[in-house]
């Protein structure tokens, strides 16, 4: 979430490195194959860089829905990378937790987010 927030609202700040180290930094927590969140974190990162004008101009309860597509994308990303690589035989409560989780804490996070950024970096 934050980085869709991040490359949407600032992507000076978040390009395709920061999306894939990011990544790399959730494999190594998560215990998820290495390269899979680093694969998906930067393909969502080019798209959601190609389409944040049109993201930008949203209002937020039209944004939740595409945060929640985009959780979707990566998630089907991850899952096509480790059935293809590791096949059935994989701790599949990994996977389906995160999505759960994300669409829970979205809402509040995003709006955090949006306030932080407007009180904070748009004052300066």
């Amino acid at each position: 979430i934050g980085l869709f927030y991040w490359r949407m609202y600032r992507p000076d700040l978040c390009g395709p490195i920061l999306a894939f180290s990011t990544g790399l930094l959730l494999d190594v927590i998560s215990t998820t194959p290495l390269g899979l969140n680093a694969l998906s974190k930067t393909v969502l990162i080019l798209l959601i860089g190609r389409y944040g004008k049109v993201f930008r101009a949203l209002d937020f309860i039209v944004l939740l829905p595409i945060i929640a597509i985009f959780v979707i994308i990566d998630e089907t990303i991850q899952w096509v990378w480790i059935v293809t690589t590791s096949g059935y035989h994989f701790r599949w409560d990994i996977l389906i937790g995160r999505p759960v989780a994300t669409m829970i804490v979205m809402p509040l996070m995003v709006r955090m987010l949006i306030f932080l950024h407007r009180s904070c970096l748009e004052a300066r």
